[in-house]
């Protein structure tokens, strides 16, 4: 393989710059191409509201671990969760009445990275700038609702990994 092809397909390995959310938060403006308060499609710009956000952290994970979105709220904001894209380790609750009394929304939500994200990056795949996936859930206020996104990518545990899993903590225990 020449020199020029390997770096093509290096290149083509790594995630490029995530999407930016429209709305800077507790902002009504829009940094976004769009008119007024709508959130644009993607690749280059996530949902985002006013009324709060999500941070993602971390940003990249393999499968396997843990993710956690945090919410930050503003304008009177309350989180809505969405289901997030894996099994939920914590958190994750909405806003509850039962009998009067009022148990707020979780401010964080953490699942577990059940499936990798496409390898190698793809924004043509994955919808989003840079090949990054994107998860969203929704923020209510006194105007009503509206959905906040962040960015996240899922690394694919290579086969040397795994093997290397499976024999770790083995080694020098022979009998």
């Amino acid at each position: 393989m020449s020199s020029a092809s390997t770096q093509t397909v290096h290149k083509t390995d790594k995630l490029g710059p995530p999407p930016e959310p429209c709305f800077p938060l507790g902002s009504s403006h829009s940094i976004c191409p769009e008119n007024g308060f709508q959130n644009p499609a993607p690749p280059d710009f996530m949902a985002a509201t006013y009324y709060g956000q999500i941070h993602i952290s971390p940003h990249i994970v393999k499968v396997g671990h843990d993710l956690t979105a945090s919410v930050v709220t503003a304008n009177g904001g309350e989180p809505s969760w969405a289901t997030p894209p894996g099994p939920i380790v914590s958190g994750c609750e909405n806003a509850m009445t039962v009998g009067g009394s009022t148990t707020p929304a979780d401010m964080t939500c953490t699942w577990k990275a059940a499936q990798a994200s496409e390898f190698p990056p793809s924004e043509s795949v994955s919808g989003w700038r840079g090949g990054w996936e994107v998860w969203e859930s929704g923020f209510c206020g006194f105007f009503g609702c509206a959905p906040s996104g962040d960015y996240y990518y899922v690394k694919p545990v290579k086969h040397r990994e795994r093997r290397h899993h499976k024999t770790h903590g083995r080694r020098g225990h022979h009998k």
